[in-house]
């Protein structure tokens, strides 16, 4: 009974340490996926060639102006500490910006350098979940429960495996929130310290992806809405909104204008002047078309938050109203709906990916729910176990297997007693993100299939490709089926077992099937 006690106090108690470093090594266990590569291979990731190019190609305002600057320029110290370690011990000589960019072994300081960008993401997602663990919703709500709701979500570690910009412009972004949540909700924590590093880590988030304005225009609506206790009229309003408004202005100009103003610029205008590239519609346009975008909205927030998750916040929403505290209600709902006005019914391209910024305030009223509901029966604490327990095993486990035991190796090692080693190998239809890895590209002639293009474009990956060969015997394609010219028999696959496929929302499926030329 005496352990019992200890259990349950710990459940409503201070998050030990142990459990985030324990998120850290969860999502660095899935950072090796893809290598040995000089590849990434994470859909939307720019690392780590966006990185060095912002300063191998610094005149270049056209290089890699995809992504504000921010988050590539914390890679680059990282980048730099780990090229200052190479050229002492000589895997690096002169630093050129073009193949193979002055490295010894190109492929392996690549390797080296998407780990280190896998790590800070890794990171950054841990320390996103402490942030977020702070910002408790009520005295009993379970953050036993809601943290762990979206740090176990397969979806969630995915994108901490990855250098993409999701997590780090989400990391800087929780941190800004937590810090209007303390100003406004705990009136002795209430000071202008805490408006300017809200600024500053909003800076930080927008100057890391663009998408994070809109949240941070609902931090401005909450500080013209509300105040600390005991404040009140619209002077004080205004005074905490301008502090947060000029420390976000100057923040940005500091970090993601003084950089590169030339190429900022040009960043601006690829957002602002070519409306048509950032709209992703899985819906038509229109009044009908935005309420099938809620709808789908709804089904892919299941693929981070499980079909428990939503019911279980609309109930927390209802907890938190009938105790009095909305203004803690406005504080999780009104930056999620400035984001879904702004951002996701605008592209009306609900991926999972940008479901994340309204599945973490979420999580927070789901744990409301739970804590309520195991205050009124011990049921509710078996729920909120279960719930988990699905979340592990229908989620976090089978992204993490097509993480951690990767086709890409698993053809690096069989594909030696199917073809020799020197053969050419067409790769046909596939992203570069999807191409194979360092084992087999350099012990084999890897070339496009004739008539195909590298996609994205990277002068880099042509570089580790030879010429088209229309006569080429091999041929590996991502999906099963031969290509749709010629005579092609079957020669071998790779692939993850159907129950684990059906289960993996992101794109960390990556198959492979050979065939050969009859």
């Amino acid at each position: 009974m005496r352990l019992f006690k200890k259990l349950s106090g710990l459940w409503q108690g201070r998050p030990p340490a142990l459990l985030f470093w324990a998120f850290a090594l969860i999502y660095a266990a899935g950072s090796f996926w893809g290598m040995p590569s000089a590849m990434t291979p994470a859909l939307d990731s720019i690392s780590p060639l966006g990185p060095l190019a912002f300063v191998a190609k610094y005149r270049q305002v056209d290089i890699t102006y995809v992504y504000p600057a921010v988050h590539q320029i914390l890679q680059l110290a990282v980048y730099a500490a780990a090229l200052l370690g190479g050229k002492l011990f000589g895997a690096v000589g002169a630093i050129s910006g073009a193949w193979p960019y002055g490295f010894r072994d190109p492929s392996g300081m690549f390797t080296f350098l998407l780990l280190l960008s896998n790590w800070i993401a890794a990171g950054m997602g841990a320390l996103l979940l402490r942030a977020l663990w702070r910002m408790r919703p009520d005295p009993g709500a379970s953050q036993w429960f809601a943290v762990p709701l979206i740090g176990l979500s397969g979806v969630y570690a995915y994108y901490t495996r990855t250098a993409n910009m999701d997590i780090p412009y989400l990391f800087w972004m929780v941190l800004a929130w937590h810090q209007i949540w303390r100003h406004l909700t705990e009136p002795a924590a209430a000071s202008v310290r805490r408006l300017l590093l809200a600024g500053l880590f909003s800076a930080l988030s927008f100057g890391s992806k663009d998408q994070a304005s809109t949240i941070v225009f609902g931090f401005g609506v909450l500080l013209l809405v509300f105040t600390p206790g005991g404040v009140s009229g619209w002077l004080p309003r205004l005074r905490q909104a301008s502090v947060f408004s000029a420390a976000m202005a100057v923040c940005y100009a500091v970090f993601a204008i003084a950089p590169h103003p030339a190429r900022w610029w040009y960043h601006v205008r690829f957002v602002t002047q070519n409306p048509a590239v950032h709209i992703l519609p899985e819906t038509p346009d229109g009044w009908w078309g935005q309420i099938l975008l809620l709808e789908r909205c709804y089904l892919r927030l299941h693929h981070i938050l499980t079909y428990a998750g939503l019911p279980l916040a609309a109930i927390g929403a209802v907890v938190l109203w009938r105790l009095g505290r909305r203004r803690e209600l406005a504080l999780l709902l009104v930056p999620a709906l400035t984001y879904y006005l702004f951002v996701v019914a605008r592209v009306r391209a609900p991926e999972d990916r940008y479901m994340l910024p309204l599945a973490l305030p979420f999580a927070l009223l789901a744990g409301s729910a739970i804590g309520a509901l195991g205050r009124w029966h011990a049921a509710g604490k078996a729920l909120g176990a279960g719930v988990l327990a699905a979340q592990v095993v229908f989620s976090l486990l089978p992204v993490t297997y097509c993480q951690m035991f990767d086709t890409k190796r698993d053809l690096a090692r069989a594909i030696g007693s199917i073809v020799a080693p020197g053969t050419a190998i067409a790769v046909h239809d596939m992203q570069t993100m999807h191409y194979p890895n360092r084992d087999v590209y350099e012990r084999y002639q890897l070339m496009l299939w004739p008539g195909q293009s590298i996609v994205p474009p990277s002068s880099h990956v042509a570089n580790l490709l030879g010429a088209p060969d229309p006569n080429v015997r091999y041929v590996l394609r991502g999906q099963p089926s031969p290509p749709p010219e010629g005579n092609w028999t079957f020669a071998g696959a790779w692939t993850f077992p159907a129950w684990i496929k059906s289960h993996v929302h992101v794109a960390a499926v990556h198959e492979y099937y050979l065939y050969q030329r009859r």
